[in-house]
This record gives C-alpha cells, sequence and structure tokens, in this order.
C-alpha cells in the first residue's frame, strides 16, 4: 500500500469491522464482501478465489480475534505526516533527508 491507499485500507477495514459487529455482515461472506470493496473502494481487483495474503484475512488481527486497532493504524500515519512536515519546516528538508539517511533521528 502507498499513502493514499493505506489509510483507504485501513477505512474499509473498520466499515467491515463494524458491520461484523453490529451483525450486519456475516463471517462467510466477509470474503466476498472484500472483494467487491476493495474494486468498488480502492480500484483493486482481485480473484474469486483469493489467498489470505491478499484477502480480508491477511492481516493478524482479526484471525487473532483483535478488533478495534485498525483506525490507530490512521492516526499514526497522519501524526508521522505531521511530525515530518514539522521536523522539515524547522530542520529544513536537506537536514531531515541528511539525517534520516544516516539513521541519526534522535532530537
Amino acid at each position: 500500500a502507498d499513502e493514499l491507499t493505506y489509510p483507504l485500507h485501513v477505512a474499509l477495514r473498520y466499515r467491515l469491522e463494524r458491520a461484523l459487529i453490529n451483525g450486519d455482515l456475516e463471517a462467510a461472506a466477509l470474503p466476498t464482501v472484500w472483494r467487491s470493496a476493495m474494486k468498488e473502494k480502492l480500484g483493486v481487483e482481485l480473484a474469486d478465489d483469493v489467498a489470505h495474503r491478499d484477502g480480508a484475512m491477511q492481516d493478524m488481527h482479526w484471525p487473532h480475534g483483535a478488533f478495534g486497532y485498525f483506525p490507530t493504524y490512521a492516526v499514526g500515519a497522519a501524526t508521522a505526516a505531521h511530525l515530518m512536515r514539522t521536523a522539515r519546516r524547522d530542520l529544513g528538508d536537506d537536514v531531515v533527508k541528511r539525517s534520516l539517511a544516516k539513521g541519526e533521528v534522535e532530537p
């Protein structure tokens, strides 16, 4: 995923997660709904026999019964973008690039 599709992926998972928890979506329908939503929302077409690595269970959270985590990843991505913007503004883009290239990330 890239910077745009990752948050969209998270939003999709959140919608499906809520539907599962609210009883509006049966677990057995998840693969079909996942394929349809991936095409409609992200423009990604998956095969009918999609492997787990590309399907709804590709992430470890749902198979482990961990619900509610996906929205926090979108918050983390937004926070990282804000921190990078601030660092570039305060230190300059060249300094940030050189520091990151050297692994120098301490304050």
